[in-house]
């Protein structure tokens, strides 16, 4: 007769529970229970502090702050406006999901880097560096690019942490190529998955997770807040910053500038869906600004910023009314 069942456990002591409950199962349904704990069900909760409590509180209460963050490639430099604004507030924020470059700066945020220190590291790795992260030409067997720059900037920014022991939740949204539909990695190493998540099929080669193949979570979802919602089922904020493709310049002779507009129509047509899901929306105008243009990140996060200050009331808003239920 109960609606909801909460399982809680120590990380050393989950598989010696689990055991446990197997055995309060009913026999007739035992078979199938390790089918109801789901990967996506788990809530790690990673310290004792009361950030930590609360954020599990919120969760169980449903009163969480979810973030959805978009794809867009280097335009992702304007996500990191929004979240200094959020950090500024002192709004903390409960679960995160991301598709495409979203799902790179949604990891870092999750594994509890400040938003000054993933600005510091895109300087570093992408902004001032004499080599574009995201362009490292080879034969086209199996893509435009080989990929090695990119797994190297996301191996540096993660190391070998998982995603299912990020300080926050975290949801990358990939497309698995041989079904065509949305698969979100759990069991696997962040680097892999935002890898993954980012794969613009023909641009960079896909990722292969065991019997998946991962390509850019924004062919389906590329502002992933339905699945922030699904998870939460509190607030939501979107962060879209999916360009206008009319607003690019294309250069017919050049293939590359054919693939990116390309990309970008893909991208514009998948955000339609985000908005029912939707309570505030980012939406800085990046209009004319590349894919691959990192060399423009500083003028991406101003946008970023100025774009967070018109939402800053909202954000006020939300804070004080879950301040007002405890929270």
């Amino acid at each position: 007769g109960r609606d909801r069942v909460f399982y809680i456990a120590s990380g050393q002591q989950i598989h010696e529970r689990a055991q446990v409950i197997n055995q309060l199962v009913p026999e007739a349904t035992r078979e199938y229970f390790p089918q109801l704990i789901h990967p996506d069900q788990l809530r790690h909760k990673p310290d004792q502090t009361p950030e930590a409590a609360r954020r599990l509180a919120r969760w169980l209460n449903g009163t969480t702050v979810g973030v959805a963050f978009g794809g867009g490639g280097a335009r992702v430099m304007a996500h990191l406006g929004f979240l200094e604004m959020l950090e500024e507030e002192g709004l903390e924020v409960d679960e995160v999901a991301g598709a495409s470059g979203g799902a790179v700066v949604a990891g870092m945020f999750a594994t509890g880097m400040s938003p000054k220190q993933i600005v510091n590291f895109f300087e570093e790795n992408a902004i001032r560096s004499k080599k574009n992260p995201l362009v490292d030409f080879t034969i086209p067997i199996k893509a435009m690019a080989a990929g090695k720059r990119f797994e190297r900037l996301l191996k540096r920014g993660f190391h070998r942490q998982h995603v299912y022991e990020t300080r926050i939740p975290y949801f990358p949204v990939t497309t698995d190529m041989s079904t065509g539909r949305e698969f979100r990695p759990r069991m696997s190493e962040i680097w892999r998955a935002a890898k993954g998540s980012a794969a613009i099929p023909g641009f960079h080669p896909i990722v292969q997770l065991g019997g998946h193949l991962l390509g850019d979570g924004g062919i389906l979802n590329n502002v992933p807040a339905s699945v922030v919602k699904k998870f939460g089922s509190g607030a939501v904020i979107s962060l879209n910053i999916t360009p206008d493709p009319a607003g690019n310049r294309v250069n017919p002779d050049r293939m590359l500038s054919a693939l990116i507009q390309g990309v970008d129509i893909m991208l514009f047509k998948s955000v339609e869906q985000h908005l029912k899901y939707t309570d505030i929306e980012s939406r800085p105008n990046v209009d004319g600004y590349g894919t691959a243009d990192f060399a423009a990140g500083f003028d991406l996060l101003r946008l970023g910023r100025e774009e967070a200050e018109r939402h800053r009331r909202d954000v006020r808003k939300l804070k004080e009314r879950l301040d007002s239920e405890g929270f």
